[in-house]
């Protein structure tokens, strides 16, 4: 009996004793060609899509939350940024352009609202860190994150997929899966989808929506993709997606800025609370929206989110013995109607609305050597082009006469940029690699802005009304008077709008490999982002909606090293950078005016270490580190806005860390993990004297899952539990009013949080790989 107890355990014993295997090598293509990760003089991170599958990776914020100096910029669930090392854009209009770059397939996702792409069948996820311009071009100052989908496969490959379910807590389940298949020797074919939905975890208090569930979400993907193989050296690559999300919004939380005994005075203790207990302070309207459970707050919105992406793309290769030509022809159509309550007041007090159209298509030609030898090149042309139609209206109630009005901007802007582009990389000797390269861009954008104003009082139109263009337009009349104090509708229109840019951005670097465990690398790259037009109504009366806003210029400096154990077991790489960053646009208010308007110069500098082990025994460790430090160098005349003061996004420091432990046991495989996060505070004000309303605390993370894998079926059970720390923060905390004065004219007289979701999360998964 023993010595069968002991045959039983044999398997369990060696496993635990056994030798570590290597870690896996990534290849990536952020530099347009294969190139294993660890040989690249690039800070950037990888993650394949086994690897998003089974940490159940379904969105861009989940990637983020493994790095470290990343911050998620959100202010709604369907309108949201990233910020790498401290540089990202804090203005949520759907016509400005983002700093860190979203590209699918080697395609720019050009609009705000990409936040809502689905991570489904991927090959891997790229974050790469720095100006990117050279290759990425567009707006790519801050980084890229680049989103590789599977690829159908020819050559008599069998067919290959995967399904993967998934239930939780809150009416949770969410499904993806795929379907490779080869048709013929010269055609293959790839299928997949992805749907999700969630029930709400918050409840409304408005008066006759109490116990409305808020947050909840509907979203379903798909991507359809065909092979064809004319010849060995040409193919052709069709790609058909679509995605669209649907659900109700949260609006916000929100503490009132007035003193509860002088309404006309500030409230002192506003500051001081958190939005978890109900703060003694009111709005302009003597209400107190402060509740003090954070799953509850007001929103009188029609809580709109339906957002639909659908797209498509041909992509062409050609090789030669000694080059290969891609072209990349794409169209993608994004439809936008959204809504959020922006002051998180008991009754009507601001609401903000979206109702647009993107309409985007881009072309781009490259030539490049295709096998490895000193000197390889990279020369390409890319042709874009965006048609936007954004009606933005923003309801709000004058507490003076109690007369709800909508402000409103329909813009029509066409935007059309010309680039080249030139990548050299030259050996030196079997060592040492140089890299340079260059980029112009010819950047025009024209538009048509008309603003104006009409009532929308709420016996007619009640609080959940969603105001849309065609509303507003049918409100404001055929011939609408021009805009003049008291005078409501109004309209008055900014015709031929224009901003015509001629840039050029690159970089250079040098790697020197030292031997096969360790290369150093340092690299200088300068990135600019285009500027726009300010499409607020607020800066149309004010007469600054004509002056379209600069662009934005980053130098970059970086000095980096990447390592690896002769065993291949160990990894550890780590970056030094320095950022000076020239004309940051942000809003502020100069001579009384509000505006879209430049930052002169601030700098930003830090580092970053990262490692992976693959222990013996089958454990696995991974962390990361980051610290940052940034500062405005030069503020010129904007009068809300202090020297020295630190940029919004950029926590001191952050750290993110995993251990996992594989078991293989006669029955299957048993998996283990364990994963934190921590992110110190951060200030989402530029002003000292705004801090204490704008801090958000700093937060920690933790979350465990543990997953079975029976031998030969194919199948993994996974068990998970995430944000077992019920870590509650803001995404977003702000005030539309200066929180330490009153005026009459104040927009909300709040102070918002955009809630995080606040809860421990359980589940289980189901994955058959195939």
């Amino acid at each position: 009996m023993l010595l069968q107890k002991s045959y039983l355990l044999a398997p369990l014993i060696l496993s635990q004793i056994a030798y570590a295997a290597p870690l896996e090598e990534i290849i990536v293509t952020a530099q347009k060609r294969p190139i294993a990760m660890h040989k690249l003089g690039v800070s950037m991170q990888a993650i394949t899509g086994d690897q998003l599958v089974e940490q159940r990776i379904s969105n861009a914020s989940d990637v983020f939350k493994q790095l470290s100096n990343v911050s998620l910029n959100e202010v709604n669930p369907v309108n949201s940024g990233f910020t790498l090392r401290g540089v990202g854009t804090n203005n949520f209009h759907g016509n400005v352009n983002r700093a860190v770059a979203i590209y699918q397939d080697d395609i720019i996702a050009a609009n705000p609202y990409t936040g809502v792409i689905s991570l489904f069948d991927m090959a891997r996820v790229e974050v790469l860190r720095g100006p990117q311009n050279t290759v990425f071009g567009r707006n790519a100052i801050g980084g890229v994150v680049n989103y590789i989908s599977a690829k159908p496969t020819t050559n008599g490959a069998a067919s290959t997929g995967y399904l993967n379910a998934t239930v939780g807590e809150y009416g949770l389940f969410s499904s993806q899966g795929a379907l490779g298949f080869a048709i013929n020797d010269n055609n293959a074919a790839r299928l997949a989808f992805f749907s999700s939905q969630r029930d709400g975890l918050f409840r409304n208090q408005a008066a006759g929506r109490e116990g409305e569930e808020l947050g909840g979400s509907d979203k379903h993907a798909w991507r359809a993709q065909w092979l064809h193989e004319l010849s060995p050296a040409t193919s052709i690559l069709l790609n058909w997606h679509g995605s669209r999300l649907q659900g109700l919004g949260m609006g916000n939380k929100a503490i009132g800025l007035r003193d509860p005994n002088d309404p006309s005075s500030p409230c002192a203790d506003a500051a001081q609370h958190d939005f978890e207990d109900s703060a003694n302070c009111v709005t302009a309207s003597g209400s107190n929206p402060s509740t003090d459970d954070w799953h509850t707050l007001y929103d009188v919105s029609p809580a709109e989110q339906d957002i639909a992406i659908q797209g498509g793309f041909i992509k062409l290769v050609h090789s030669w013995p000694e080059l290969e030509l891609t072209s990349i022809s794409a169209f993608d159509n994004t439809d936008v109607s959204f809504s959020e309550d922006l002051a998180g007041d008991i009754s009507l007090r601001m609401v903000a609305f979206q109702d647009s159209e993107f309409e985007q298509i881009s072309q781009e030609l490259r030539l490049a050597t295709s096998h490895e030898q000193a000197l390889q090149w990279m020369a390409g042309l890319n042709y874009f082009k965006e048609d936007m139609l954004q009606a933005t209206n923003v309801r709000r109630v004058i507490i003076a006469n109690n007369a709800p009005i909508t402000a409103y901007n329909i813009l029509d802007q066409e935007n059309e940029e010309y680039t080249v582009f030139t990548q050299l990389d030259y050996a030196i000797n079997s060592q040492t690699t140089w890299h340079g390269g260059l980029r112009y861009s010819h950047d025009e954008k024209t538009a048509d802005s008309h603003f104006g104003l009409v009532l929308t009082p709420e016996a007619l139109y009640p609080a959940d009304t969603f105001i849309n263009q065609a509303l507003v337009q049918q409100l404001s009349g055929n011939n609408p008077a021009a805009c003049q104090p008291g005078q409501v509708p109004c309209a008055f229109n900014l015709d031929q709008l224009s901003q015509r840019l001629e840039e050029v951005g690159g970089n250079i670097s040098i790697d020197h490999q030292c031997n096969d465990q360790v290369l150093l690398y340092s690299s200088y790259g300068r990135g600019y982002k285009s500027g726009g037009f300010d499409t607020r109504a607020l800066a149309a009366f004010a007469g600054t909606a004509d002056k379209p806003v600069e662009p934005e210029y980053l130098d970059a400096l970086e000095l980096g090293f990447k390592t690896r154990s002769n065993d291949r077991q160990l990894s550890i790489n780590g970056a030094l950078f320095y950022y000076q960053w020239q004309d940051l646009q942000t809003f502020d208010v100069v001579n009384g005016a509000p505006g879209f308007v430049n930052i002169p110069q601030s700098d930003i500098y830090g580092l970053e270490l990262e490692t992976t082990w693959q222990a013996p025994a089958q454990w696995l460790l991974q962390g990361s580190v980051g610290w940052l430090h940034s500062e405005i160098k030069d503020s010129g005349d904007l009068s809300n806005i202090d020297e020295g003061h630190e940029l919004q996004n950029t926590p001191e420091f952050s750290f993110s860390g995993a251990v996992s432990k594989s078991l293989n046991s006669q029955q299957g495989i048993w998996f283990f993990k364990a994963d934190a996060r921590y992110v110190s505070s951060q200030i989402d004000s530029l002003r000292f004297s705004d801090d204490a309303f704008s801090k958000r605390e700093r937060q920690w993370y933790v979350n465990a899952a543990t997953s079975f894998s029976p031998h030969h079926t194919g199948l993994t059970l996974t068990l998970w539990a995430d944000n077992l720390t019920e870590e509650k923060t803001c995404l977003q905390k702000s005030s539309l009013d200066n929180p330490l004065t009153t005026s009459a004219t104040d927009l909300s007289s709040t102070l918002t949080c955009g809630p995080s979701l606040g809860q421990r999360l359980v589940g289980l998964s189901i994955n058959y790989q195939h």
